[in-house]
């Protein structure tokens, strides 16, 4: 039974790819394990390079997908060719050296959770970390554990593979974990000492990432649209009630103000009613194409 499986999207970085192997093989050579090298439809030689590794070392398994979907599917590829007890994600780009995954394998022994983050301080523009930190502020909304994750993951591997089965519409893989589990711990690491790489991701992809997962993965934009939706019917309706006492006790002298004013608080008011009614159906439509699991059984015993 392999013990550990590495999982490594990769986009045009056929350099780093070779050495990022042989530190791992070094640093785990007392444990089984394999690593998978995913290439996200690089334009270079990136495949040849996995290829050629692939073929030359036995623990390593190269999968080249059609075109360029993005890291969190490509790792979901990984995850889904897995055979290990528990399933490592990790960057390309050496920023994080394989050795450091041994303190989220002790934190994991330690307190048997099902997913250990390891944190590290980011060394992205200032403009790149604020609107991260709005996302994590945002996130927290739903629960404390989210918007913390990282791509440095180590994941059981029955948990890991059950989110690729699922065929998720939504492939934020932070997300789905929080759809199956809580038992979420969190490590700090060091960055390697002679890498400065900040994030490959670029300010446009960035917002729309963060646009599509409140859109598809939260329900806070349609509850708070529910919740208004109601309120503001609510505050109609009483305004168009008082309007209406007002006009029987004679306090309204001008004809026909009473009728206008009411009827559009009326009407108002049922069309945002209506508004809020839709947008608790929108949310469970939601709910349902992103097939977010009733349940998860973490463990049986007979």
């Amino acid at each position: 039974m392999i013990q550990y499986s590495f999982v490594i999207p990769t986009f045009n970085n056929s350099r780093d790819l070779p050495s990022i192997c042989e530190d791992i093989a070094l640093v785990f050579q007392d444990f089984s394990h394999e690593i998978i090298l995913v290439d996200d439809g690089s334009t270079d030689d990136t495949w040849e390079t996995i290829h050629s590794l692939s073929q030359n070392v036995q623990t390593i398994t190269a999968l080249r997908l059609s075109m360029n979907f993005g890291q969190h599917p490509a790792t979901l590829c990984g995850i889904q060719f897995s055979k290990g007890q528990h399933v490592i994600t990790l960057d390309d780009d050496k920023e994080i050296h394989p050795s450091e995954a041994m303190k989220m394998i002790e934190q994991q022994k330690i307190s048997g959770a099902a997913v250990v983050y390891g944190t590290f301080p980011s060394l992205d523009s200032f403009l790149i970390r604020s609107l991260k930190t709005v996302y994590r502020i945002v996130s927290r909304l739903n629960g404390k554990n989210r918007g913390q994750g990282s791509s440095f993951r180590l994941i059981d591997g029955e948990l890991a593979r059950k989110i690729v089965s699922s065929n998720h519409q939504f492939s934020f893989i932070d997300e789905l974990i929080l759809w199956y589990t809580n038992s979420i711990d969190f490590v700090p690491i060091k960055r390697s000492e002679n890498q400065s790489t900040i994030s490959r991701y670029k300010l446009p992809g960035l917002i729309l990432t963060t646009i599509n997962i409140m859109l598809f993965s939260s329900a806070i934009p349609l509850r708070l649209v529910t919740f208004f939706g109601f309120l503001l019917a609510l505050i109609n309706f009483i305004f168009g009630g008082i309007i209406l006492f007002k006009k029987y006790f004679g306090k309204i002298e001008v004809d026909g103000y009473a009728s206008l004013i009411v009827s559009i608080l009326f009407s108002t008011g049922m069309i945002i009613t209506c508004i809020g009614i839709i947008a608790m159906y929108l949310r469970h439509l939601l709910l349902k194409t992103n097939q977010k699991p009733l349940f998860h059984v973490a463990e049986k015993s007979c």
